[in-house]
């Protein structure tokens, strides 16, 4: 989200990347690949005498794998202002979605069992338009509460244009004077 796209007065809150998904896989087979090859390098002379070759034939899909799923991931970012929630994505062609405070009407996360136990979760907001969703993120509880103080905040700060302030004479004070009687005994 770029600055010339942001209202007068409107400062950055938090900036935050969801957690990497389906990178674990990928990874872990680039690993298992790249240590086979080496083991047979120091095992097979053919496999020794052509190491590049087969170490691109074999490793540089799953290597460009990674680098993809990588970039996918790091091009993600959920931004929360002053005024509004801005979720950007797309590594080539940028998409943004945006959902002002005033249009906000709820926040709430979804977690199943492991999301419980590794405290991740995805954050879903709610307008007037439809849900959106931001990502999944770590201790989403946390991204919630901090979207909800600010659109709390923003909805007690704004007052509606449309606002006119009359000045009203308040009432005269009266004093009450309240007489008691005494509880003497004759």
């Amino acid at each position: 989200m770029r600055k010339t796209e942001w209202r007068e007065g409107e400062i950055l809150i938090l900036s935050l990347t969801p957690v990497p998904s389906g990178l674990f896989g990928p990874v872990l087979s680039l690993l298992a690949m790249a240590g086979l090859l080496l083991e047979g390098a120091r095992s097979v002379s053919f496999i020794h005498r052509h190491l590049a070759l087969i170490g691109l034939v074999v490793i540089g899909p799953t290597a460009l794998l990674v680098m993809t799923r990588t970039w996918r991931w790091r091009s993600r970012r959920v931004t929360v202002t002053s005024h509004r929630v801005n979720s950007t994505y797309g590594p080539l062609r940028r998409h943004s979605e945006s959902m002002y405070f005033d249009a906000l009407v709820g926040v709430h996360t979804q977690r199943k069992f492991w999301d419980r136990l590794t405290r991740r979760g995805e954050v879903w907001i709610d307008g007037h338009d439809g849900s959106v969703r931001l990502g999944r993120f770590r201790h989403p509880d946390s991204l919630v509460r901090v979207i909800q103080h600010q659109r709390d905040s923003f909805s007690r700060d704004s007052i509606p244009l449309n606002t006119t302030f009359d000045f009203e004479t308040p009432a005269p004070f009266t004093p009450r004077i309240v007489r008691r009687r005494s509880h003497r005994q004759e």
